[in-house]
């Protein structure tokens, strides 16, 4: 990431390294209030896309800490590892693909493995010592539950288990119809082995799992004919040298994408990023080859971003999971997790649904946001986030501190405030400071007291992107409203102002 931005982020209350006064720890994050409320709002605009727009996609919460009999029957005992190598002269550990840089390396076996260091000559890039030899490495994080040693538990990897354990209920309040989706929004644990690039790969994050489930013989999505002739940008598994732009029908039709509903969350994906700043032409989706799946997925494509850097970013997996978790939790727990086939009110068939899993990593999201948005303009940074996920709506700014002004911008702020809008009163520097604040934060407009308000009960607005200035009745001052939602020209809106 661009060093400046990670010192603007500091500085401005976005992001730092947790647990900093002791030395700090790779792989864990803290978020300032800039931070937290950019976040917020990029999780709100993916309800917008992914909740609002659908009557049959709700959220449940569930626990953190998982007994290990969950995460036995889910798999994630068995194969949520990673293959490490160990220095045997300096003791550093690095994930195989850190050393091997060869497209499938964590398919491979351990003795491939050790028979690749050995015909390559590679050594630690530290101190050129020796590699010991490779191993899986498990990345849940344990503990126990209680006092006892033998209860163990887990903190979860994933939020999609919560979702399946309880799939028979969540059925059951649909009104056993499908298809529907569950979601969970919340903070996942992963032991990584080596988290680098700070918001890249960490050891703590947050994570939407929607998990859909439908009828595999029914399994049409009834969005598709509308969404048609969109396009999407695929890397395929067999040739990651050349991004494809299919259209949503040539991808179902080539079984490139092996299901409606998968492709349909797709696009959607594709349109929230876009709705964060991230332009089409630097998206596209990565297919994931058999060897580099995840043990429950047939399918799985990647949602990669380019950031500033021409670094590609994972910010979202699109999974194909079959019925592979219900089916295993119905078998380790002895309880049914499956919906059913009536007819003249009598069950005729029990059959496990199918699940298709888009799941987000909103650190991630938040990271290709700002990065994006990042901007230096004669000597000034300027982070132009998209004005439905920047921090505040507007900034209210006196021209100087003085009695009669601050009265007049406090009542500003409070009524706009019972407008809903999301404003906050900045008069503790002088005005060009208080500028430089709001470019730096990414705020769109900042709303200016000034004496001749006193007089002629207008202020100005000015514009973070273009800097222009309009001058509005107090009275008016709703419109930025419309500004925020793009109903109205800047220019428009207002008179010019030219000081």
């Amino acid at each position: 990431m661009n060093n400046k931005l990670i010192e603007l982020a500091k500085r401005r209350g976005l992001f730092w390294p947790s647990f900093e006064i002791y030395g700090g720890m790779s792989g864990f994050i803290d978020f300032g209030p800039i931070g937290i409320k950019i976040i917020d709002k990029i999780e709100k605009l993916w309800r917008s896309h992914f909740e609002k727009r659908h009557d049959f996609i709700f959220e449940i919460s569930t626990p953190i800490v998982m007994p290990e009999i969950i995460l036995k029957a889910s798999g994630h005992v068995e194969h949520f590892t990673d293959v490490v190598l160990t220095c045997s002269k300096c003791g550093r550990k690095y994930r195989v693909d850190h050393i091997i840089e060869v497209e499938g390396v964590e398919g491979w076996s351990m003795e491939e493995i050790e028979r690749y260091l050995k015909e390559k000559g590679m050594k630690c890039p530290e101190c050129n010592g020796e590699f010991e030899k490779p191993y899986k490495f498990n990345l849940l994080m344990k503990t126990n539950i209680g006092p006892y040693a033998g209860d163990i538990g887990y903190l979860r990897p994933e939020a999609a288990q919560g979702i399946f354990i309880n799939f028979r209920r969540l059925y059951e309040l649909n009104g056993k119809k499908l298809p529907f989706g569950v979601f969970q929004i919340g903070k996942v644990q992963r032991n990584e082995i080596s988290p680098r690039k700070g918001l890249y790969r960490m050891r703590e994050f947050t994570i939407i799992d929607l998990e859909f489930f439908y009828d595999k013989e029914n399994p049409s999505c009834p969005y598709i004919k509308e969404i048609e002739n969109e396009k999407l940008r695929i890397l395929r598994a067999e040739n990651k040298n050349n991004v494809l732009e299919l259209s949503i029908r040539e991808l179902i039709r080539n079984e490139i994408v092996l299901t409606e509903w998968l492709a349909y969350f797709m696009y959607l994906s594709k349109e929230f990023i876009r709705s964060v700043g991230i332009d089409y032409n630097k998206q596209y989706f990565l297919e994931k080859a058999p060897e580099e799946r995840a043990h429950y997925s047939s399918q799985t494509f990647d949602h990669m971003v380019i950031t500033s850097d021409n670094t590609p970013i994972e910010v979202a997996g699109f999974a194909f999971r079959t019925d592979y978790d219900l089916r295993n939790h119905s078998e380790k727990s002895g309880n049914q997790l499956v919906a059913e086939k009536v007819e003249g009110g009598k069950v005729i068939e029990k059959f496990y649904p199918y699940v298709v899993e888009p799941s987000f990593g909103i650190e991630r999201i938040f990271l290709v946001a700002i990065d994006a948005a990042f901007k230096e303009i004669k000597n000034r940074t300027i982070l132009a986030l998209p004005k439905v996920i920047s921090p505040f709506d507007a900034a209210i700014a006196t021209i100087a501190a003085k009695d009669e002004l601050m009265k007049v911008a406090k009542e500003i702020y409070k009524s706009l405030k019972e407008k809903s809008l999301d404003v906050i009163l900045d008069t503790s520097e002088y005005i060009g400071k208080v500028y430089a604040r709001a470019d730096e934060i990414g705020i769109p407009y900042v709303i200016t007291v000034d004496y001749q308000s006193l007089e002629d009960k207008k202020v100005t607005i000015r514009d973070r992107d273009t800097w222009k200035q309009i001058r509005v009745n107090i009275s008016e001052l709703d419109i930025i409203k419309a500004l925020i939602k793009n109903e109205i020209e800047f220019e428009k809106a207002g008179e010019i102002f030219k000081n």
